[in-house]
């Protein structure tokens, strides 16, 4: 189910009134507020912000449940080299709504910095976000306990000794951007598939296309993203061997990497934990989500007639509450069987969520679902 029910504002600045200033250079040292050329954020002007929030913003549970709606201002400083400096909240609405409007612009990427007389300058810029409940707010609240009782957990997948801490310490020391790709703008994410023994040798890596993070759509990556990724897996902490009932087995693991060229760094993907020793459950097993499948997919009828067929994978977050979010094709077959697959997934009912010490936590689940003509 979507996270996101949110009507986003953005500050439009006209630069109309900085064109008659003089054209000799700009004070270094000054914060504007109006110069020739506004800061732009991926050089996509206020549509790209709306999609940026509409991706990360999160309408808190607590807010959720109170039904609280409010608009919170965020100002902060673009500066010279485009990162946002003293953000804070100038008139804030509700504490639990003023600290989310904080965070994610605290986490944006940098920006195209604001230039006068065609040299970067520092800009002072604002954001309004309205958090407004949907129609159906009832069906946003934080999902009411499975009535199924949790399965004893017996498995658990692959995961790398030290735990995500320690993989993310490797990227982040061992990574240096190509400096060609990050002048272009080269960015995205990469989802390594890796294999791993009984014994905690990597068997397999295998890199898979994600998604771009300028947009959220998928593209086709620059083949060095994926080389780069498979290599920083394959140089990174050892692994520990899958597990079932505590015994040592062969297992797979997904590992998404996002390259980010505004920063020139690369890290793991944001918000998640990805080896939680309780990873989450599908209610009543593979079996269950296989009888589901089969009760809810339906042939586009366009891929029935070119006799279209393949396994479409999906990656998606499963949240502390167990509902399914944010659905991302990672192994495409076409645009429709990738549609239907997608629109299958949207309609699971919630699974029993990912756990660290006994705490339910956000994660990531990756699933096939096959279409094959009879």
């Amino acid at each position: 189910m979507p996270r996101r029910f949110l009507l986003l504002g953005a500050a439009v600045c006209s630069a109309a009134s900085a064109a008659a200033q003089a054209p000799s250079g700009p004070d270094s040292t000054k914060t504007y507020h109006y110069v020739e050329q506004m800061p732009t954020f991926h050089r996509g002007g206020t549509d790209s912000i709306f999609a940026y929030l509409g991706r990360h913003l999160r309408y808190p549970p607590e807010a959720l449940a109170a039904r609280t709606e409010g608009k919170v201002f965020v100002g902060f400083v673009v500066s010279k080299s485009g990162a946002l400096e003293d953000v804070k909240v100038t008139k804030g609405t509700n504490p639990v709504l003023d600290a989310e409007a904080l965070r994610v612009i605290q986490n944006m990427p940098a920006w195209e910095p604001g230039r006068q007389v065609g040299q970067p300058v520092r800009v002072a810029y604002a954001l309004p976000i309205t958090f407004r409940l949907p129609a159906s707010a009832a069906s946003l609240a934080p999902s009411p306990a499975l009535k199924t009782p949790r399965p004893d957990n017996e498995s658990r997948p692959p995961y790398p000794k030290g735990g995500q801490e320690a993989l993310s310490a490797h990227l982040k020391s061992a990574f240096q951007y190509p400096t060609e790709l990050q002048q272009a703008g080269v960015s995205g994410v990469v989802f390594v598939h890796l294999e791993v023994d009984a014994t905690g040798n990597l068997t397999k890596l295998e890199p898979w296309a994600g998604a771009g993070i300028a947009d959220g759509q998928r593209t086709k990556l620059h083949p060095a993203l994926q080389a780069a990724a498979q290599q920083l897996i394959k140089q990174g902490p050892a692994w520990l061997p899958a597990e079932l009932k505590g015994k040592p087995m062969a297992g797979s693991n997904l590992i998404p990497l996002v390259f980010d060229a505004s920063t020139g760094t690369v890290s793991l993907f944001p918000g998640l934990r990805l080896f939680p020793n309780e990873p989450p459950i599908i209610p009543g097993g593979p079996q269950k989500f296989m009888s589901f499948l089969g009760r809810n997919i339906r042939y586009p009828s366009q891929a029935l007639r070119l006799q279209q067929q393949g396994k479409v994978v999906l990656f998606f977050e499963v949240s502390e509450e167990g509902r399914i979010e944010n659905p991302l094709v990672i192994q495409s077959v076409t645009a429709a069987l990738d549609a239907e697959a997608l629109r299958v997934i949207g309609l699971m009912p919630p699974m029993h969520p990912a756990r660290e010490a006994g705490m339910p936590v956000r994660t990531g689940f990756t699933v096939p679902v096959t279409f094959a003509i009879q």
